[in-house]
Parts: structure tokens; C-alpha cells; sequence
């Protein structure tokens, strides 16, 4: 409130969370509603919606609180979609998250149609940027596109090495 250049975004992926922010921000005198991104996720990971019921719903909701609460975009984590079995299962289930990703996008347009600023179509992880890159490619008319790094917390530089060189790998 006391920078307005400020830009701060906030990650949503469900109904009570978004009612919760803005319970939260009517008791402020905030200057401008909060940004929110709907993040998409898998069953089983830590967090996101997955289902186009529930990102409808929470899309509904934050639309309820214009006043307080500014939707901008999606937001989704590709780093967890890799599975143990083998490369190749790993890679199927990659490419299947970020399908869905895009699906549910395609889904809920009729909700962010009266959007007029570019919506933000956020994808992070790192682990496998060449088949983000890949997938994200038809969707530069229609959003604007963020990549972010997966690695913010530890240093894992061994296992980003190591994903690099799978990359190159495929690239072959």
C-alpha cells in the first residue's frame, strides 16, 4: 500500500483460500486488489487445483471480490511431474501435466474472456524446460508467457545438471 509500484502476486488454489484473502482484504484500506494467479497442480502434489470444476470454482470466487482480489493469470510447477519408474514414464508424465495445463486454460476461457490485460500463463521447474518450451508454443497470442526457475530455496545444482543433459539428450 505504501509502494504503488509495488507488483505482488499471490497463488490460489481453492475456494476457501480465495474467500479467506478477502475476508481478509475488505478489513483493509488497500489502494488496488490483490493479484492472483490460479495455480494448476496434479492429484497428489502439494498444492493446486485438479480439475477444471475446481479451478471454475475458484476463478467464480475471486470474481466475486473484484473489489479486493485482481485476477491475472495461471501459474503451474512442472518440476514435480516427474515420476520414478523410468525416462520414458517421467517424460509421458510431463508432457500429460502440461497438456492438462493447457486444457484447463482452454476451459475456463469463457471466465477470463473480460480480462483486457494480458493474462499470465506461468510455468516453473527448470527440470524440463525443453519440453515446456514445446508445449507453451501455441499460447504466445494469448497470454503472457513467464518461465521461472525451480531451484529458489537450495542449491541443487546436481540434479538441474543432471536434467540438463537428459535435455540435450532428447534434443538429439
Amino acid at each position: 500500500q505504501n509502494n504503488p509500484e509495488l507488483e505482488f502476486y499471490c497463488l490460489s488454489d481453492s475456494v476457501a483460500g480465495v474467500t479467506h484473502l478477502a475476508e481478509h482484504f475488505e478489513s483493509m484500506s488497500l489502494a488496488r486488489p490483490l493479484n492472483v494467479l490460479l495455480e494448476w497442480g496434479k492429484a497428489g502434489w502439494r498444492s493446486g487445483v485438479t480439475t477444471i470444476e475446481q479451478a471454475r470454482g475458484v476463478l467464480n470466487t475471486v470474481q466475486k471480490h473484484r473489489h479486493h482480489l485482481r485476477f491475472c493469470g495461471f501459474e503451474g510447477y512442472e518440476g514435480l511431474a516427474g515420476v520414478a519408474e523410468n525416462a520414458e514414464a517421467e517424460i509421458k508424465s510431463i508432457r500429460a501435466y502440461l497438456e492438462q495445463f493447457i486444457a484447463m486454460t482452454d476451459a475456463v476461457a469463457d471466465l477470463t474472456k473480460d480480462y483486457h490485460d494480458p493474462l499470465i500463463f506461468s510455468i516453473g521447474g527448470s527440470s524440463y524446460l525443453d519440453l515446456v518450451k514445446e508445449s507453451i508454443h501455441c499460447l504466445a497470442n494469448r497470454f503472457q508467457i513467464v518461465i521461472r526457475s525451480g531451484s529458489y530455496v537450495a542449491h541443487d545444482h546436481g540434479h538441474y545438471q543432471e536434467k540438463q543433459a537428459e535435455a540435450q539428450q532428447r534434443a538429439k
